[in-house]
């Protein structure tokens, strides 16, 4: 895959977590760096570490159900997927 295209895929994805208002969300990208967004205090907290760099073009195509499918094929990985789901939920604008 087209490393420019992840690379703006994540960007975007990053961009776009920095909007997390309910929640704290700690992730791993595939090189190993960390990101935190969202309220440090919160009880709701929530780890995903990517391991294929195609995750976030996946996730930007196919949304919620890209998700699913990447977690199925160990794109990502959490040690709390509820957790996660709630967060992802608790943060969808209406």
């Amino acid at each position: 895959m087209n490393l420019g295209l992840n690379y703006l895929c994540d960007q975007f994805i990053f961009w776009n977590l920095k909007k997390i208002s309910k929640g704290y969300l700690q992730l791993i990208d595939t090189n190993g760096k960390k990101y935190f967004f969202g309220d440090s205090e919160s009880l709701l907290r929530a780890k995903l570490k990517i391991n294929d760099p195609g995750f976030s073009l996946n996730l930007l195509i196919k949304g919620s159900s890209g998700l699913g499918e990447s977690y199925i094929n160990n794109e990502f990985e959490t040690d709390d997927l509820p957790s996660l789901i709630e967060l992802s939920a608790s943060n969808i604008k209406t």
